[in-house]
Order: structure tokens, then sequence, then C-alpha cells
């Protein structure tokens, strides 16, 4: 087996060399360290501490802090987070890149006593390949955003507008008014 390594390297190497490019996966991480993943916090059952009926605004603004989303009125807030997956790697022009990154939304929905009433979830897949987005274009947040909103409800960015310019999640998105 010691004497099959050597060779068997040397062809992956140089099928990778060959093919141009090639995928080595990656545990998920989030994209930026100021964003809180609240995935494994949400839920109905017991074992999650946010869940309808059982807590109130303050307790998930503690949580998760400050939200990036609400509503005009106040009465719904939102949080995204984006996590990387995978790398892209290209051997011979020494570089990479990030082979899928998924966009979590959350929307949190609150009645009398600003307790939670209900939450809404939404996951966009952003780069699923080396080369394109999910739908050959840029992708664009107010996708997931719009998918989080509710008919006469919209979430907008800061409570200031709607999210309609492309985003980048390590980056602030400048305040638009109307």
């Amino acid at each position: 087996m010691k004497r099959a390594l050597l060779p068997i390297s040397l062809v992956a190497l140089g099928l990778s060399l060959l093919i141009g490019c090639f995928y080595v996966p990656t545990f998920e991480r989030p994209v930026s360290s100021t964003q809180k993943d609240f995935r494994k916090l949400i839920g109905s059952s017991d074992s999650h501490p946010i869940r309808p009926g059982f807590v109130d605004r303050r307790t998930i603004l503690k949580l998760l802090g400050p939200p990036p989303l609400s509503t005009a009125d106040g009465a719904s807030i939102g949080y995204v987070f984006e996590a990387q997956s995978g790398e892209w790697v290209w051997p011979l022009c020494f570089t990479s890149v990030d082979a899928a990154n998924t966009a979590h939304g959350v929307r949190f929905d609150f009645g009398s006593g600003d307790v939670l009433v209900k939450f809404k979830t939404s996951t966009e897949v952003l780069y699923p390949g080396p080369f394109l987005t999910s739908d050959g274009q840029e992708f664009r947040i107010d996708k997931l955003v719009a998918d989080l909103g509710e008919p006469n409800s919209p979430l907008l960015w800061g409570g200031n507008s709607p999210v309609t310019d492309q985003f980048n999640f390590g980056l602030p998105v400048p305040a638009r008014h109307p």
C-alpha cells in the first residue's frame, strides 16, 4: 500500500492540474464575526430559547443584538446570517474562491406585551459553483428579505427603506431615504 501512495498522489495531482480547479470541502463558518448564528436558538420545542409565546423582544435583543431589519411600525424585526463552506481551488493560478455561501434570514413578529407570536425563516444559496450564482446573476439580498416579508408588512433595512441594493454581508449598506 505504501508503494502505491506516491503514484496515486501524482495521478490525483496531475488530474487536478488538467481539470483546472477542484473542490475542497470545509466546515461551515460565518462570513463575518459580527453576525450571530440564530439557527440553533429558534424553534418550537422547549430546547430552543427563542420560541413563540415564551420569549419577548428584550430577550431576543439580548441574545442576538440590534436587528438589521425591521418593519416600519416596529412590530417585526429580522436578522440575516451568512455562512461559507467549501473552496474552489485553482492550483496553477495559486488562488481559490468560496464554493457556497448560504444566507439565512429570520423574521420575528411580536404581539401584545412585545411577546413573540411567530417567526419565519428563509434560506438562499449564494454561489453553488465556481463560475455562476444560483440563477446565473449576482445575488441580491432583497430576494431573501422579500421572502421574509408579509404582504402589507415588508422588512426594511434599519427601518428606513426597503432593501433593494446588492448587499455584501461583510460591508455596511448605506442608508437610503425616499
